[in-house]
């Protein structure tokens, strides 16, 4: 059981005998996650148990994660987390679709939307992300709206975006785009 030392809490919390310590809460409908030295902010957030050292902010961010160190900022950021470790997300509903994945970086509206147990994957800009339903690693997306279909892909542009045949492309350039195997575009 947990000892429940040293917790700041403001606001309607639940506060339980299980719960964590080293923690602060603010908000309502905050739930008792049990992992200690957690940050809460918000409506819903970070409502479920936790490895603790998480930061939630906004509602519903992080909201169910069972996994540690996970940063959750903006509205429903991270909420789909489960068992993942060490994410960031930083706008509003950015890594929303993230469950299993572990470090991950999404910064910017929807950004890396469609993500859901990749890993060591970062995108940068609004609507970034990875293809719906496809699950690999290591690929790095930056630009509003631009997109990786493979593992291993790096993408800088606008609207830019890998093919589901190019694993380890590079893409540079606005509406740019590549489909060999190890291609470079600029």
């Amino acid at each position: 059981m947990a000892s429940l030392l040293n917790n700041s809490c403001v606001g309607n919390i639940k506060i339980s005998t299980t719960g964590g310590s080293n923690g602060v809460q603010m908000g309502t409908g905050i739930g008792a996650p049990t992992g200690n030295e957690n940050a809460i902010m918000g409506r819903c957030a970070l409502t479920g148990n936790n490895g603790g050292k998480s930061v939630a902010i906004g509602y519903q961010a992080v909201r169910n994660g069972t996994g540690s160190c996970n940063i959750g900022i903006g509205a429903y950021a991270l909420s789909a987390i489960t068992s993942g470790n060490q994410n960031v997300a930083v706008g509003a509903k950015a890594g929303c679709s993230l469950t299993t994945g572990s470090d991950n970086t999404s910064a910017g509206y929807l950004a890396g939307r469609f993500n859901t147990t990749g890993a060591s994957n970062t995108g940068v800009g609004a609507l970034t992300g990875f293809a719906n339903g496809v699950t690999y690693s290591n690929s790095t997306v930056v630009g509003m709206e631009s997109t990786s279909n493979r593992q291993g892909t790096v993408i800088v542009g606008v609207g830019s975006c890998v093919g589901v045949s190019a694993p380890y492309g590079v893409v540079v350039g606005n509406s740019s785009s590549v489909t060999g195997t190890c291609s470079i575009v600029i």
